[in-house]
């Protein structure tokens, strides 16, 4: 028992030094934006690029699911259940394809709502 506390007490040491080392990356790498900076296209730029990442990623993960699905529904067998269960794994996919459109295309909406020049519903300036 003894031992396995030093292991749980290891492990958790090296999850944090894990999850501190983004910090001393992004220390290191200097300021990105400006100190005092208020113009509202220069956070509305951060912004958009944030949003094309997790844009990027909603995508990347629609796909994988899309493909789960079609996986799941060749390895159902004709199984109704299964077929049922397939289908509506793929329902979701898609609800979540059109939910980070919609969600990329607020962006767009608020973007033009304060005045920031030059954006589209996909492009950022």
């Amino acid at each position: 028992m003894q031992m396995f506390k030093h292991i749980t007490v290891r492990a958790k040491l090296a999850g944090l030094m894990l999850l501190s080392a983004p910090g001393a990356v992004f220390a290191a790498a200097g300021d990105p934006i400006p100190m005092g900076s208020t113009d509202i296209s220069t956070f509305f730029d951060e912004f958009c690029n944030i949003s094309n990442w997790i844009f990027a990623f909603a995508l990347v993960a629609a796909v994988i699911a899309i493909i789960f699905s079609g996986v799941a529904f060749f390895t159902s067998g004709g199984d109704a259940s299964k077929v049922a269960q397939a289908r509506k794994f793929l329902t979701w996919a898609l609800v979540g394809v059109a939910i980070a459109i919609l969600a990329k295309a607020l962006v767009a909406v608020i973007g033009s709502f304060v005045g920031v020049q030059g954006i589209t519903a996909f492009l950022c300036n």
